[in-house]
Protein backbone atom coordinates (compact mmCIF):
# COMPACT_ATOMS: atom_id res chain seq x y z
CA UNK A 1 0.00 0.00 0.00
CA UNK A 2 2.99 2.67 0.63
CA UNK A 3 4.33 1.62 -2.64
CA UNK A 4 0.79 2.82 -4.71
CA UNK A 5 0.27 5.54 -2.27
CA UNK A 6 3.74 7.08 -3.16
CA UNK A 7 2.63 10.21 -5.09
CA UNK A 8 -0.64 11.14 -3.71
CA UNK A 9 -0.97 14.42 -2.35
CA UNK A 10 -3.78 12.86 0.63
CA UNK A 11 -5.46 9.62 0.61
CA UNK A 12 -8.87 9.98 2.79
CA UNK A 13 -9.01 6.59 4.55
CA UNK A 14 -13.10 6.09 6.34
CA UNK A 15 -12.37 4.25 9.29
CA UNK A 16 -13.83 0.46 8.73
CA UNK A 17 -15.59 -0.85 12.10
CA UNK A 18 -15.31 1.07 15.35
CA UNK A 19 -17.54 4.26 16.97
CA UNK A 20 -16.39 4.45 20.26
CA UNK A 21 -13.17 7.00 21.64
CA UNK A 22 -10.46 3.67 22.16
CA UNK A 23 -11.21 1.77 18.84
CA UNK A 24 -11.00 5.02 16.67
CA UNK A 25 -7.46 5.81 18.10
CA UNK A 26 -5.85 2.77 17.59
CA UNK A 27 -7.63 2.30 13.90
CA UNK A 28 -6.47 5.79 13.18
CA UNK A 29 -2.92 5.30 14.53
CA UNK A 30 -2.90 1.75 12.61
CA UNK A 31 -3.82 3.70 9.35
CA UNK A 32 -1.70 6.86 9.64
CA UNK A 33 1.52 4.25 10.28
CA UNK A 34 0.72 3.19 6.59
CA UNK A 35 1.93 6.01 4.94
CA UNK A 36 2.47 9.93 5.88
CA UNK A 37 -0.10 11.21 3.43
CA UNK A 38 -3.18 9.59 5.16
CA UNK A 39 -5.59 11.12 5.80
CA UNK A 40 -8.61 9.42 8.84
CA UNK A 41 -12.03 10.47 8.15
CA UNK A 42 -14.03 10.45 11.28
CA UNK A 43 -17.75 10.61 12.30
CA UNK A 44 -18.97 14.08 13.41
CA UNK A 45 -19.93 12.41 17.01
CA UNK A 46 -18.66 13.27 20.18
CA UNK A 47 -16.34 10.50 20.45
CA UNK A 48 -15.33 11.79 17.22
CA UNK A 49 -14.78 15.03 18.39
CA UNK A 50 -12.72 13.56 20.83
CA UNK A 51 -10.60 11.30 18.83
CA UNK A 52 -9.91 14.26 16.24
CA UNK A 53 -8.47 16.24 19.47
CA UNK A 54 -6.21 12.96 20.49
CA UNK A 55 -5.31 12.28 16.84
CA UNK A 56 -4.60 16.10 16.40
CA UNK A 57 -2.04 16.13 18.86
CA UNK A 58 -0.35 13.69 17.78
CA UNK A 59 0.04 15.19 14.77
CA UNK A 60 -2.48 12.85 12.52
CA UNK A 61 -4.47 14.20 10.15
CA UNK A 62 -7.89 13.55 10.14
CA UNK A 63 -11.25 14.56 8.06
CA UNK A 64 -14.81 15.25 10.08
CA UNK A 65 -17.00 13.65 7.83
CA UNK A 66 -20.92 13.55 8.34
CA UNK A 67 -21.16 16.84 9.04
CA UNK A 68 -24.33 18.42 8.48
CA UNK A 69 -24.84 21.71 9.80
CA UNK A 70 -22.46 25.14 10.58
CA UNK A 71 -22.20 23.93 14.62
CA UNK A 72 -20.67 20.73 13.36
CA UNK A 73 -18.27 22.06 11.70
CA UNK A 74 -16.99 24.76 14.16
CA UNK A 75 -16.35 21.89 16.61
CA UNK A 76 -14.32 19.84 14.01
CA UNK A 77 -11.78 22.42 13.19
CA UNK A 78 -11.75 23.62 17.13
CA UNK A 79 -10.85 19.57 17.59
CA UNK A 80 -8.27 20.20 15.10
CA UNK A 81 -9.73 18.44 12.14
CA UNK A 82 -7.19 19.09 9.24
CA UNK A 83 -10.79 18.93 6.63
CA UNK A 84 -14.58 18.98 7.13
CA UNK A 85 -16.43 17.15 4.86
CA UNK A 86 -20.28 18.81 5.23
CA UNK A 87 -23.00 16.74 3.31
CA UNK A 88 -24.95 18.00 0.70
CA UNK A 89 -26.10 14.45 0.16
CA UNK A 90 -25.54 10.73 1.08
CA UNK A 91 -28.60 10.76 3.23
CA UNK A 92 -30.72 13.68 1.93
CA UNK A 93 -29.21 15.30 -1.60
CA UNK A 94 -25.80 13.95 -2.59
CA UNK A 95 -23.91 15.78 -5.19
CA UNK A 96 -25.19 13.53 -8.25
CA UNK A 97 -24.71 16.79 -11.22
CA UNK A 98 -21.48 18.82 -12.57
CA UNK A 99 -23.76 21.67 -10.83
CA UNK A 100 -23.46 20.13 -7.92
CA UNK A 101 -19.96 20.10 -8.45
CA UNK A 102 -19.80 23.27 -9.71
CA UNK A 103 -21.41 25.16 -6.75
CA UNK A 104 -19.40 23.52 -4.20
CA UNK A 105 -16.40 24.72 -6.16
CA UNK A 106 -18.15 28.53 -6.17
CA UNK A 107 -18.66 28.20 -2.39
CA UNK A 108 -14.90 27.96 -1.26
CA UNK A 109 -14.88 24.05 -0.77
CA UNK A 110 -11.16 22.16 -2.04
CA UNK A 111 -12.51 18.98 -1.61
CA UNK A 112 -16.06 17.57 -2.82
CA UNK A 113 -16.65 13.22 -2.32
CA UNK A 114 -18.98 12.55 -4.75
CA UNK A 115 -18.86 9.56 -8.08
CA UNK A 116 -17.50 9.53 -11.07
CA UNK A 117 -20.33 10.28 -13.45
CA UNK A 118 -20.36 13.88 -12.58
CA UNK A 119 -16.83 14.44 -12.55
CA UNK A 120 -16.57 13.13 -16.12
CA UNK A 121 -19.48 14.60 -16.98
CA UNK A 122 -17.26 18.31 -16.33
CA UNK A 123 -15.48 17.49 -19.56
CA UNK A 124 -18.95 17.64 -21.81
CA UNK A 125 -20.01 20.47 -23.12
CA UNK A 126 -21.36 20.93 -26.09
CA UNK A 127 -19.04 23.59 -27.76
CA UNK A 128 -15.62 21.52 -27.26
CA UNK A 129 -17.12 18.57 -28.99
CA UNK A 130 -18.37 21.16 -32.02
CA UNK A 131 -14.74 22.45 -31.89
CA UNK A 132 -13.08 19.12 -31.58
CA UNK A 133 -15.00 18.32 -34.96
CA UNK A 134 -13.84 21.71 -36.77
CA UNK A 135 -10.22 21.02 -35.98
CA UNK A 136 -10.58 17.39 -37.12
CA UNK A 137 -12.44 18.53 -40.20
CA UNK A 138 -9.94 21.38 -41.07
CA UNK A 139 -6.93 19.75 -40.56
CA UNK A 140 -8.06 16.61 -43.17
CA UNK A 141 -7.93 19.56 -45.34
CA UNK A 142 -4.33 20.12 -44.98
CA UNK A 143 -3.44 16.95 -45.66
Amino acid sequence: MRKQLGGLPRSMVQLPSTTDLEGMLTEAAELASVHKNIVVKIPCTAEGIKAIKALSAKNIPTNCTLVFNVGQAVLAAKAGARYVSPFVGRLDASIRHTRHIIDCMEAGAHVVTCPLKPILGLLDHPLTEKGLAKFVEDAGKMI
